[in-house]
């Protein structure tokens, strides 16, 4: 995926948004969520989309990113506390992703993004208080 942001991002800046367009869309066809899960990869698609104004491909994108974060964060702050300081570096990257995701999401369209950062409050309300969210091995 990244080797098509790079294109797509190349394009823009020769302001050549259709062209930057088909090729992100190009890259949600020969790489479908069904087969590779949005994750962070994907991140930076939704963040192009978004730019480019194309809000609905952006959004699609963008929920399944965002979604991921959240399992990969509630599973990691499930973990017991001696467990969960071995990843604490994952929980940092996720958490600052998704609120980079959500930041960049605001102002293209605040009732989508507004579920996630309500969320990601919760979540971070989890994780600075320490409180184990359901603690297991």
């Amino acid at each position: 995926m990244n080797v098509f942001v790079q294109l797509a991002d190349a394009l823009i800046k020769e302001n050549k948004i259709d062209s930057a367009i088909r090729v992100l869309d190009r890259c949600i066809e020969v790489i479908p969520e069904e087969n590779v899960p949005y994750d962070e990869s994907a991140h930076n698609i939704a963040t192009l989309y978004f730019s480019l104004g194309e809000i609905e491909k952006a959004k699609k994108i963008a929920s399944g990113v965002l979604d991921n974060y959240i399992a990969n964060i509630d599973w990691m702050l499930r973990l017991k506390p001696l467990h969960r300081e071995q990843v604490v570096s994952s929980i940092d990257r996720n958490f600052y992703m998704y609120y980079d995701l959500i930041r960049s999401s605001f102002q293209y369209d605040n009732a989508f993004i507004q579920p996630y950062s309500d969320q990601f409050n919760l979540l971070y309300e989890k994780f600075q208080s320490g409180i184990p969210n359901g603690a297991r091995n």
